[in-house]
């Protein structure tokens, strides 16, 4: 595949979704969380800069945990059986007031996972593979330094 061809499959390709439960009333509900067009991640991100001295917000150099809400009413649908459907931002409000952090905190897992870190653990993966191809190269060039070494050992120059 061409440059292009992979621009236009990856543009036409399913978003990827993370799905999370939550209990509510003794009831559980299921909420679908889509990944979040570039560009407007990168604008949310922006709309709740870091807070100095929290470490986490530090190291995003965003707010998580205000961003989360915003990013979720986008981005997210509830399960109705089996199909998906709008929840309104009043209701995205309510259901934050109304649960836990342990709540926010799985909201705030997805919208991470799905905008963040699988572009990060891309990275790593592509910098372990670049550190193999180096190491081998090394390697290689190591050996062929102590071969050249070797067979010039018994032949002083003159």
């Amino acid at each position: 595949m061409s440059f292009e061809d992979d621009i236009k499959a990856q543009l036409e390709a399913p978003k990827d979704f993370i799905d999370v439960s939550v209990k509510l009333n003794g009831n559980t509900y299921k909420f679908r969380i889509e990944q979040m067009d570039p560009e407007d991640w990168a604008t949310a991100c922006a709309m709740f800069p870091a807070r100095p001295g929290v470490t986490l917000d530090m190291r995003l150099g965003y707010n998580l945990t205000k961003l989360t809400p915003l990013v979720v009413a986008k981005t997210g649908k509830r399960f109705d059986g089996d199909e998906l459907v709008e929840v309104s931002p009043e209701d995205w409000d309510s259901l934050f007031q109304s649960t836990n952090g342990g709540t926010l905190n799985r909201f705030s897992n997805a919208i991470f996972n799905l905008n963040e870190f699988q572009d990060e653990a891309e990275i790593e993966e592509l910098k372990k593979a670049f550190a193999a191809v180096a190491e081998m190269n090394s390697r290689s060039r190591s050996k062929s330094a102590s071969r050249t070494a070797a067979s010039s050992a018994g032949n002083p120059s003159k």
